[in-house]
């Protein structure tokens, strides 16, 4: 699927039931109207990661270790737990929406004062140089947390959780796992405890809100980390697309707002291209029965580009569609930071465009790491060039060798 994942998905599309695939042991389902339907069915679980815990031969004290740690996140949790800790997670988010803006700009400026626009051509890093230091910035303004202290809480976390993405982990990946996620809660509790956070932001918000305190501390990890990678590719997603119309279409840029534009690729690439339930009970849909304790896996990437909801589901639209789109999910599992994620890249959109009005862009060596449950870019190079001063396609070649050359040697 990786090896072309759209095309696939094209084909898949063509077929009105969902696909059983022996490799994954599962029902795949594509279609828009079943995914957006069946997400909020109730007759699906969530919490499917009990049996996986279950099943590794590991101590009991360490099983339930792993167990009390993941099911408190909001992902894995269904009703009524997840709809009181969703309330619980809600109220804090929706304070410090109010300063999102004001966050997101400031992030915004401070990165592009930084990009050297000289006189001739700028060959520019757009993931070291722009993406992270803008995410890292607004992540960690946002939880009223020091750079420092956001990035190596999210630098340790990911480690605690990167096991869960091996089916069949050993056990280094399991001790390791229980040991970041131990060093993560002596990082936050250092951090509680030396009172190196604000008032007021969601850090803080959190800490207030929610009942226990190992409940806010393994909520805290889940914000970092669920919040942190499909913000970031957000903003590499917008930027790709932003160069890629703006050196094949510029007229198109000028013909509907930013904001539009943006959303826009919100809905044609998305890091995590599935969403995945148990069955608690048989389930008719189309002219299949998904039996009980079968795995569903929910291709939301593929729903936002059903040709059945959306016109030319490849490209970029000007107006809006009658379908809204899969990105942040369906139901009650939608994402609760999709309205922050979604000013925040609008406010990102106008400066990266302001930034770089002017210029001509394009962009060299775009990368993708694309995995069966993940993708997003890894690379983007931009080159950027007074208007009047458009570089040959050789010129180019010249300006990301050099760049690759200083990379090397650095």
């Amino acid at each position: 699927m990786t090896a072309n994942r759209f095309s696939f998905y094209e084909e898949a599309l063509q077929h009105n039931d969902p696909l059983w695939s022996d490799d994954l042991n599962a029902w795949l389902i594509f279609r828009y109207d079943f995914i957006s339907h069946f997400l909020k069915d109730k007759r699906f679980t969530a919490n499917r990661k009990k049996e996986f815990f279950e099943k590794l031969n590991i101590a009991e004290e360490e099983k339930q270790f792993l167990t009390s740690f993941y099911s408190k996140w909001l992902m894995y949790m269904d009703a009524p737990e997840h709809t009181q800790l969703r309330r619980k997670v809600q109220l804090p988010i929706n304070k410090i929406n109010a300063r999102i803006t004001e966050i997101s700009q400031s992030a915004a400026n401070s990165v592009f004062s930084r990009i050297p626009l000289k006189e001739g051509q700028a060959v520019i890093d757009a993931v070291s140089e722009i993406a992270d230091p803008f995410i890292n910035n607004v992540m960690a303004d946002l939880l009223g947390l020091s750079v420092k202290d956001y990035s190596t809480i999210l630098a340790e976390a990911t480690s605690a959780v990167d096991f869960l993405w091996n089916p069949h982990p050993d056990h280094s990946h399991i001790q390791n796992a229980i040991a970041s996620i131990k060093k993560t809660y002596r990082l936050i509790n250092e951090i509680i405890d030396d009172e190196r956070f604000e008032e007021d932001r969601l850090f803080d918000c959190v800490l207030k809100s929610i009942g226990t305190h190992q409940e806010s501390l393994a909520l805290i990890i889940n914000i970092v980390i669920d919040g942190h990678e499909p913000f970031l590719s957000a903003i590499k997603t917008f930027m790709y697309f932003f160069i890629k119309y703006s050196s094949e279409n510029p007229s198109f840029l000028d013909s509907l707002p930013i904001e539009t534009f943006a959303e826009e690729t919100l809905r044609l690439e998305i890091p995590f291209p599935y969403c995945a339930r148990n069955a608690n009970e048989d389930i008719q849909i189309g002219s299949k029965t998904i039996k009980k304790g079968n795995r569903v896996i929910f291709f939301i990437s593929a729903g936002n580009v059903d040709p059945q909801q959306y016109i030319n589901p490849s490209c970029i639209h000007q107006h809006s569609h009658k379908s809204a789109p899969l990105t942040f999910g369906a139901g009650s599992h939608y994402c609760a930071g999709a309205v922050i994620t979604k000013k925040s890249l609008a406010i990102f959109a106008k400066s990266f465009q302001k930034a770089f009005q002017g210029q001509n862009l394009s962009q060299s060596k775009a990368s993708w790491m694309d995995t069966f449950g993940f993708r997003t870019l890894n690379h983007l190079t931009i080159i950027s060039t007074k208007a009047a001063e458009i570089p040959s396609y050789q010129e180019e070649s010249n300006i990301v060798n050099k760049l690759d050359e200083s990379n090397l040697q650095a």
